[in-house]
């Protein structure tokens, strides 16, 4: 009895939850749109054959990303990958429904977090 009377009040709550402002219920109207990847407008970027490209071929990479370009092969191509990571990261929130970060704001992010790591280091 109790539960079944518990139950009742969370079913209420939804309802009442579902009625906009003017008090129409808009339960029926409301659709959730199920997301899929062929759906998503992010598509996957692959890594690339790092081992193939010339230091120079790396930079110009970076600078499209608006990725830094100081540092040698190795870091580049970590640096490159971590981008890769965090892009297509955010395939997953999409399909989550959680915030997504656009490619210019994960570079301004990575940035900022190699910068503070380097000026850390000063004190």
């Amino acid at each position: 009895n109790k539960e079944k009377q518990e139950i009742d009040e969370l079913a209420n709550d939804i309802e009442q939850s579902s009625m906009d402002i003017d008090g129409k219920d808009d339960s029926e109207e409301q659709c959730f749109e199920i997301r899929t990847k062929d759906k998503c407008p992010i598509k996957p970027m692959p890594y690339s054959a790092y081992e193939h490209m010339s230091i120079k071929d790396l930079k110009k990479m970076l600078d499209k990303l608006r990725l830094n370009k100081n540092g040698d092969k190795s870091i580049l191509m970590k640096r490159h990958r971590e981008f890769i990571i965090r892009h297509n990261s955010q395939i997953d929130a999409w399909m989550n429904y959680n915030e997504v970060v656009d490619d210019r704001e994960i570079a301004r992010l990575m940035n900022t977090e190699e910068s503070r790591k380097i000026h850390s280091n000063f004190f």
